[in-house]
């Protein structure tokens, strides 16, 4: 089984993922086991009964991804989590992995050759290809202050309404209106707070977590202990007014800066620094 990962038509596979993981079913949906990687991770070798399989490839899972079962071993009942919480922030999570997932399902002929249920062109009798996708999001916050800010010391950037597991099940899967790749379907939502210092009148933190959805973008809070320093601010709001959606987007990442004004009110823009994939001219949402 070759892997392949083309997020602009080019592979990046080596440059973005670095292992995989391997989680097999039988045509019932049963686990059949976990297949070590090959000594080459794009080249896959399968030794297989006669069969119809399904592989479930999920890159670049550390300690701070959870790969497992919900009850029987079946592939309904086969979830990613997050794993690590925030010890200090009930129910908050910090930056988890950069992950990406494949899917594949094939049959294993009386002879060994093996063959894909899906129809794809790159694939050959005896060599099957599976495509990887992004399956997390990177968000870069940028605060300033026209004045001097309130407080010196860290403050801490929230996040509300982050998708904390995904269901691994193929079935369940969520797709984009040309096919051009699946990404699981997430749900068990919950926050995500980084502390950031505060850098010559700034503060900067990156959130990365699974990904977005058009119906799931989250609501960020800007906070010095207890005091919330603006109000809650709903970037699903922002998000459209750009034409950012990111159920459309292969790579999510994306830059938003925003600016506290001396009367309190806040601009909310992209951070012209850099591009994004999904990127429409839009003006300051604020």
């Amino acid at each position: 089984m070759l892997y392949r990962y083309l997020p602009y038509g080019r592979d990046q596979f080596r440059e973005y993922i670095h292992t995989l993981d391997h989680y097999l079913y039988d045509q019932s949906g049963h686990f059949v086991g976990k297949v070590e990687p090959g000594t080459d991770l794009q080249r896959q070798p399968l030794y297989l009964d006669e069969g119809i399989y399904t592989m479930i490839t999920v890159g670049n899972a550390s300690d701070f991804t959870l790969l497992q079962h919900s009850g029987e071993e079946k592939l309904d009942n086969f979830f990613l989590s997050t794993a690590i919480r925030n010890k200090s922030v009930p129910d908050a999570i910090y930056n988890g992995d950069e992950l990406y997932w494949g899917i594949k399902r094939f049959i294993v002929d009386n002879k060994g050759f093996t063959k894909s249920l899906e129809k794809n062109d790159e694939d050959a009798p005896t060599q099957i290809v599976t495509f990887m996708n992004n399956i997390h999001c990177h968000l870069q916050i940028r605060v300033e202050w026209t004045n001097m800010p309130p407080y010196i010391g860290e403050y801490e950037l929230k996040l509300e309404g982050i998708a904390t597991r995904y269901s691994m099940n193929p079935d369940n899967a969520l797709t984009t209106g040309n096919g051009e790749f699946i990404v699981p379907s997430g749900d068990h939502h919950t926050s995500h707070t980084l502390s950031v210092p505060l850098k010559s009148r700034e503060l900067y933190g990156e959130f990365i977590t699974l990904r977005y959805t058009d119906d799931n973008i989250p609501v960020l809070h800007i906070r010095f202990g207890e005091e919330e320093i603006t109000p809650p601010i709903d970037l699903s709001r922002a998000f459209r007014s750009w034409g950012w959606k990111p159920s459309n987007t292969h790579v999510q990442d994306y830059r938003i800066r925003l600016v506290i004004r001396g009367n309190g009110s806040v601009d909310v823009s992209p951070d012209i620094s850099a591009t994004v994939e999904d990127w429409v001219n839009g003006g300051i949402f604020g």
